[in-house]
């Protein structure tokens, strides 16, 4: 047999949990003077142009012959 549990005390224990790591995250996120949080900010943009720079862009082969355009003169050559 398993162990009795208390539902309600399993409930609010992880209410508790749940409201324990929100706090974590808010004081994280909250937490800091103006200094920190522009700097954080500053590192971030400056780590994504980085990584921006870094990118490989894809160039579109244009090697092949350009297909001619359809004019009404092809119509007429064409046999009925």
């Amino acid at each position: 047999m398993g162990d009795i549990i208390n539902l309600n005390q399993y409930r609010k224990k992880r209410e508790r949990d749940h409201k324990g790591r929100q706090a974590i995250a808010n004081r994280a996120k909250y937490g800091r003077v103006k200094a920190e949080r522009q700097s954080s900010i500053q590192q971030r943009e400056k780590e994504e142009n980085e990584l921006d720079q870094k990118k490989c862009e894809l160039v579109p082969l244009s090697f092949a012959k350009p297909n001619r355009a359809h004019t009404e003169a092809d119509d007429d050559t064409r046999p009925v």
